[in-house]
């Protein structure tokens, strides 16, 4: 069951990246969340996407589970 207003496919912006972190690392830091997809980071710039391919609701719930956990 995917959140009103937030399509099925929909990706996921996350800050502050660090510079050596590759996409499994991140990959398996949303996994404890639901399945996650396609993820695209920007090295040079610190950020990152990662296409919410489960329930949309439980990426929402990560947000203050990984607050500071790649600083």
């Amino acid at each position: 069951q995917a959140l009103p207003g937030v399509p099925a496919g929909s990706r996921l912006f996350v800050g502050n990246l660090p510079p050596d972190i590759t996409e499994e690392e991140m990959r398996k830091m949303f996994e404890k969340y639901g399945k996650a997809g396609e993820v695209f980071i920007h090295k040079d710039k610190g950020f990152g996407f990662i296409r919410l391919v489960s329930d949309q609701s439980h990426f929402f719930l990560c947000v203050p589970g990984l607050w500071g956990e790649l600083s």
